[in-house]
């Protein structure tokens, strides 16, 4: 309304702006002549301080830091009690009083341009990662290496790797509104899939690559599957070093000409990094071209499109095949069926298009990536700035740096000690807590190290630094090796007569044994009478089943043994 109002003030007519601001034209000419009037009481707050309010709410959640309602509730009556405690007294008379559910839903009504979101979750190295000058060292890679090999569209490629669950949960389902807890039926089990995909700046897809958590593939868990695709299997379902090299020799060169260079987008993960993988690649006439570290949310195409329509057709057509079957339960042989369906739907030129775009790879646009996303690390100050294309084979200690975020800083007109106020005043904090939470701490984070930059993979430079630090760790290994197989050697090495005649001489001779304590070999143990005497404790002879005490056959006899069948043999 205020918006409409603007622009009827600025010269459109009432109509125009009532239609573009989605506004009734009654109402709009009422509100401009002065014949309509706000119901319902005045809010506590004025209004120009409630857009503030709700400015203030919108700048925190786009820097990852959202206010919940409460929080909000709490912030609002601390800033009134701080701010605003003069004004209400003297209009009011009261002191000022806590808001609850009614302002907010009034404050809602008020201002329809916010509300409540389940946010998703951020990890501190993204928000902090994720900034303008990473962004920009990375596409000052990516122009360089696009001009210099004079690539198309249908040379640049993306792949990633995508997790699934054979019996997923939906997320809602249709219940009663009495009802408290809604359960769904499904089987227990630690199968997990991957799949590697591979798309093209042009819209090109490669057949993609199916990794089970299985020890060998079994015809149910290849048949059925999208056209050409490969199928592999590891102990944990995920992609390694020795997967990753069999895809790149099998699909990705496969599919792809040698005669001109292939531009490679990945991210840094450890399986990309092998060096007979990067060999390969040089060789093929393939660049490797790595994204910066903790930025792949922003800057991996098939995260953007892609892989979020996926998802949401693996879970669509995972519900219609579990009513479809009869016991209505998902097992792993039914996953290639359940995933072509998702994989055909999802995986399309406009989708590949639209993913390249968003993140300003293909068409090269440095103002892609919305401002909004690049928010959450303006809060973190950045000390240092490494170089590009410079990987070290281990980082040290001396990267490791004192930092704070001083959110309050960042944040104009925002104070704690209101709001901490508040929270003792209601009883949700007690003030040792506050004044414990108010204490500042000093965060030791690493400085974001040449690998976190973007970085051309098969480069000469970080190819000779990847294979130095490959030497290194085989190096370690194989002298971890030479000292398990020493110290196997000397346990299992037989002891020699020098040896065993001082070992001799340093332990002392041992006591002869009397005969009358010398145990009979031919007796065992048992709870069961004495023959001769007929205490308890006598011991069985194993060959005739004879009980007696050494005692008692000593005292008749000259010799330990069996009284019945003889001494033993």
């Amino acid at each position: 309304m205020e918006d409409a109002i603007k622009a009827v003030q600025g010269g459109a007519s009432i109509r125009v702006a009532s239609e573009q601001h989605n506004v009734k034209m009654s109402t709009l000419y009422g509100r401009l002549t002065g014949r309509t009037h706000i119901r319902g009481r005045p809010s506590i707050i004025p209004r120009e301080k409630e857009k503030l309010l709700s400015n203030y709410a919108k700048s925190m959640a786009d820097m990852g830091f959202g206010l919940s309602r409460v929080s909000l509730l709490y912030f609002t009556t601390a800033s009134i009690q701080a701010l605003a405690a003069d004004l209400v007294r003297r209009e009011t008379g009261q002191e000022c009083p806590s808001l609850g559910k009614g302002w907010w839903r009034g404050f809602k009504r008020r201002h329809p341009e916010i509300c409540v979101r389940r946010p998703r979750s951020l990890e501190e190295a993204r928000a902090r990662n994720a900034s303008a000058d990473t962004l920009h060292q990375f596409y000052d890679v990516l122009e360089k290496t696009i001009s210099t090999y004079k690539l198309q569209p249908n040379h640049i490629w993306n792949c990633d790797e995508k997790g699934f669950n054979p019996d997923p949960l939906p997320s809602n389902v249709v219940a009663s509104r009495t009802s408290r807890a809604t359960h769904q039926q499904h089987r227990k089990s630690h199968d997990h899939i991957t799949a590697n995909v591979c798309v093209s700046a042009a819209g090109n897809s490669m057949p993609p690559h199916i990794i089970y958590n299985r020890k060998q593939l079994s015809p149910a868990l290849v048949a059925n599957g999208p056209p050409g695709a490969v199928y592999s299997t590891s102990t944990s379902g995920s992609m390694d070093g020795e997967l990753f090299q069999d895809w790149f020799a099998k699909v990705f060169l496969a599919n792809t000409s040698r005669d001109t260079p292939q531009l490679l987008i990945m991210d840094n993960h450890a399986s990309h990094l092998k060096v007979a993988t990067l060999d390969m690649a040089r060789s093929s006439n393939v660049i490797f071209l790595a994204l910066p570290s903790k930025t792949t949310h922003v800057l991996q195409p098939l995260d953007k499109a892609v892989f979020s329509s996926l998802g949401q057709h693996y879970q669509s057509v995972s519900a219609a095949a579990r009513l479809v079957k009869p016991d209505h339960k998902l097992t792993i042989a039914d996953f290639p069926k359940i995933f072509t369906e998702a994989y055909v739907k999802a995986v399309t030129p406009a989708n590949i298009l639209a993913s390249f775009k968003q993140t300003g790879i293909s068409p090269l646009d440095r103002l892609a990536v919305p401002p909004a996303a690049l928010l959450p690390s303006t809060v973190h100050v950045a000390t240092a700035q490494p170089e590009a294309n410079v990987i070290t084979p281990e980082d040290s200690d001396d990267d490791l740096v004192a930092q704070e975020p001083d959110i309050a800083a960042a944040i104009p007109g925002h104070s704690v000690h209101p709001l901490a106020q508040s929270m003792v005043s209601a009883g949700i904090l007690s003030e040792n807590t506050v004044q414990l939470f108010l204490t500042p701490v000093v965060s030791h984070s690493r400085l974001p190290s040449a690998a976190a930059q973007a970085r051309t993979l098969t480069a000469d430079s970080v190819f000779e630094a990847l294979q130095e630090r490959e030497r290194q760790k085989q190096q370690k290994a194989a002298e971890k090796e030479a000292r398990q197989l020493q110290r196997t050697q000397r346990r299992a090495r037989p002891c020699t007569a020098a040896e065993t005649a001082s070992a001799a001489e340093a332990t002392p001779p041992a006591e002869a044994t009397p005969l009358a304590e010398a145990t009979p070999p031919a007796a065992a143990v048992l709870p069961i009478d004495c023959a001769l005497c007929g205490s308890p404790g006598a011991e069985k002879c194993t060959r005739c089943e004879f009980a007696f005490h050494n005692e008692c056959t000593l005292a008749v006899s000259s010799s330990a043994g069996c009284l019945n069948c003889g001494p033993p043999l």
